[in-house]
């Protein structure tokens, strides 16, 4: 159990690595196209393509970098013989620190899953508290605007827009500038300021926009994202601009058929809200009519009055499709990074683990305790068992079996069983040879067993070796 525990830790730390460096990678390819694109071509696009890479980042960006971890490390428990010794550490071929079999390794390892599960923690869980209560407080005084102005404004957009689901308008004294929340149940809160009619029209235009096209359910997986990764600082740019290239995607199907004029009355409605806003906290989880932030009202102001070309039909498929196959391309990438940071740490962690003078007392062993107690057995059939040794180990005790058998196409396993008969571990041989260090968790008598692998009816299976342990009681003929 603990080994597996401690696989699924390495597992789970190596995934999260290997999707921050992709999901790294392509909001930053993301962000590069904006930039050589996002003056002269509707943003639209982009944001599709932003929405994409999220729930990329969320589920197959993970599934896919699981199956090359999966694919790809190949774990090897236990002692790793470097021709000059013994080594003190375990060994993997591929993600190198990750699957080292050390106690103080370990420690770390478990100690950094701690501090990213409390950081997402406290990034997610406690974020989405938090807002869920400022949700309910500004609820809690907020009264049903079912003036009648109001309502036809409200189904006239909807059936403009294909909105099917009920709408539902608020007013609160808590708000300063619109917004909408809810997923099942859409709502969009409006402020007590008085507004002109023309104004409510732009405003709830705005709000069922977000609504219709689903951008609350966005913003929180994004959330769920970034507290995913929040060791990633990254990511919190990255959210920062996907809410705003959300608000300039609004802003143009808002503006889609205005005239210079509506575009100048809209950004000046804009403007007032953020006006008002100034100062004023208003933390919930919801999407704005106004931004604080003036380097962004800016560049939502000139992207109001200036309007975009939009793309070519041939240039977004051709976009789309560049964009999926990037996609498994920089988590493939990420991988190989990951994997090549992980050997090259893997190498500095045995160089210092593994040195000459704690190795020593290793060293003897091998060469005095392996001469006093060679092993050899044979294997007459099929999946045999066969008792070589019984040994009295404590916890902590570690058992190092070396043991090869004539034919490099024999296939065996060596197991190590406590007093109940319980399997403790068991090791599978390579190439007709195994070695392998078994570590005891508990004081008791242990007995060491070789089964066979092989078809029935070959030969049997020869194998000799040797075998290191701090004290055996017998051995079993």
């Amino acid at each position: 159990m603990k080994d597996l525990f401690l696989y699924a830790v390495n597992y789970v730390l190596t995934v999260a690595l290997t999707v921050s460096v992709a999901g790294s990678a392509l909001f930053f390819l993301l962000r590069l196209s904006a930039f050589f694109l996002g003056s002269c071509y509707k943003v639209r696009h982009h944001y599709n393509l932003m929405r994409a890479a999220v729930l990329f980042c969320l589920m197959p960006a993970v599934v896919l970098a699981g199956t090359v971890v999966m694919v790809e490390t190949n774990v090897e428990w236990g002692l790793l013989d470097t021709g000059y010794g013994v080594e003190a550490v375990s060994f993997a071929d591929y993600f190198g620190i990750m699957m080292i079999e050390n106690h103080k390794l370990n420690l770390v390892r478990v100690g950094i899953f701690a501090i990213w599960l409390t950081g997402f923690a406290v990034t997610f869980f406690c974020r989405l508290a938090h807002e869920k209560r400022a949700l309910r407080r500004i609820m809690g005084c907020a009264v049903v605007w079912d003036a009648e102005p109001v309502e036809r404004l409200r189904r006239t957009l909807a059936r403009e827009s294909g909105m099917g689901r009920r709408v539902w308008i608020y007013r609160s004294n808590m708000i300063k500038t619109p917004f909408s929340a809810g997923i099942y149940r859409p709502r969009i809160y409006f402020p007590e300021a008085e507004l002109k009619e023309a104004d409510i029209y732009r405003i709830l235009k705005h709000e069922i926009i977000h609504c219709k096209r689903g951008d609350i359910v966005y913003r929180l997986l994004f959330m769920l994202l970034r507290g995913m990764q929040w060791y990633n600082p990254l990511f919190a740019f990255f959210e920062r601009d996907f809410i705003l290239y959300s608000e300039l995607a609004c802003d143009e199907a808002a503006l889609e058929y205005a005239d210079t004029e509506e575009r100048f009355c809209y950004a000046g409605l804009t403007l007032s809200m953020a006006a008002a806003e100034a100062g004023h906290i208003q933390a919930v989880c919801r999407t704005e009519f106004a931004s604080r932030n003036e380097r962004e009202m800016k560049k939502r102001m000139v992207h109001i009055m200036r309007g975009k070309q939009d793309l070519t039909r041939a240039a977004a498929v051709s976009g789309a499709i560049f964009f999926s196959a990037l996609c498994p391309v920089t988590v493939y990438a990420a991988s190989q990074g990951v994997a090549a940071v992980g050997r090259y740490v893997s190498e500095m962690a045995e160089t210092e683990v593994s040195t000459w003078e704690k190795m020593e007392e290793y060293f003897d062993l091998e060469w005095t305790e392996m001469d006093k107690k060679p092993l050899s057995a044979e294997i007459g059939r099929a999946t045999e068992k066969r008792e070589i040794w019984r040994a009295l180990l404590k916890k902590g005790d570690t058992i190092t079996i070396r043991i090869a058998s004539d034919r490099k196409e024999d296939v065996f396993s060596v197991g190590l069983k406590d007093f109940y008969g319980k399997s403790v571990r068991r090791a599978e041989s390579e190439n007709g040879a195994c070695l392998y260090t078994f570590r005891v968790d508990r004081t008791s008598d242990y007995i060491v067993f070789i089964e066979g692998r092989h078809p029935v009816g070959s030969r049997g299976i020869y194998v000799a070796g040797s075998i290191v342990a701090p004290e055996f009681v017998e051995r079993v003929r």
